[in-house]
C-alpha cells in the first residue's frame, strides 16, 4: 500500500489497512503521521483556547498556552510508545500474542481522524456553535478509540472482546490503585504531636 492508500484505507477500510499495518510495519510513516496529527492539533488547540471566554478571562500570556500544549503534545508521543508497549506486553500475559512494534504502527495511524475534532471544532466555535463542535469531537474521540481497539485487534490477532479487555486492564488497574489509595488514606489515624 502507497501512504495515500493507508490514509484513505484508515478512513474508510479500517480492519484491512490496519491488518496490513500491523504485518508490514511501516513504523516511521506512521510516527511521522502521529506527530503531524498532534502539531495540527497543538496550533488548531490554540486557536480553540484563544477563541474560549473563560480562558481569555484568565489573562494569562500566550507563551503559557504554548508552553502547556507543547509539553502536553510531548508527553502525548511517549505515552503513544508507553500505552503500545504495556498492551503488547498485557497481549503476551493474557493471550500470549505480542507486536510490539506492528501494534505501535498501528496505533500511530489510527490517530489519523483526531485532525478532524480540533479543526472543526475551531470552525463550529467560530460559528458560534459550541454545542455542535462538543457533539462533533466527542464523535471524532469515539472514532479513534474505536480505531485503537481495531489496531490492537489486528496488531495481536484477537477478536474484539479480547482487544476490548487487553485495553480496559490498564484502566481497571489504575481505578483500583486509587481506590486503595483513597482507601488507604481514609483509614489512617491522624499524627498526633
Amino acid at each position: 500500500m502507497s501512504f495515500t492508500e493507508i490514509i484513505y484505507g484508515i478512513l474508510f477500510e479500517p480492519v484491512k489497512t490496519l491488518r496490513y499495518l500491523a504485518e508490514n510495519k511501516p513504523l516511521g510513516q506512521g510516527l511521522l503521521v502521529f506527530l503531524v496529527v498532534l502539531i495540527f492539533n497543538i496550533i488548531v488547540g490554540q486557536g480553540n483556547s484563544n477563541l474560549s471566554y473563560e480562558l481569555s478571562n484568565l489573562s494569562l500570556p500566550v507563551q503559557i498556552g504554548w508552553f502547556i500544549s507543547v509539553i502536553t503534545g510531548i508527553i502525548s508521543f511517549f505515552m503513544l510508545f508507553i500505552s503500545a508497549a504495556l498492551l503488547s506486553l498485557i497481549g503476551e500475559i493474557i493471550y500470549r500474542k505480542s507486536n510490539a512494534v506492528g501494534l505501535l504502527t498501528c496505533l500511530s495511524f489510527a490517530s489519523i481522524p483526531g485532525v478532524l475534532g480540533p479543526a472543526l471544532e475551531y470552525l463550529f466555535s467560530l460559528a458560534g456553535i459550541q454545542w455542535l463542535a462538543i457533539l462533533i469531537s466527542l464523535a471524532v474521540g469515539i472514532w479513534v478509540l474505536v480505531l485503537q481497539v481495531l489496531a490492537v485487534r489486528e496488531a495481536l490477532l484477537i477478536d474484539t472482546g479480547k482487544a476490548i479487555i487487553v485495553m480496559l486492564i490498564p484502566f481497571v488497574v489504575l481505578i483500583a490503585l486509587a481506590v486503595l489509595l483513597v482507601i488507604g488514606v481514609a483509614t489512617m489515624s491522624p499524627i498526633s504531636y
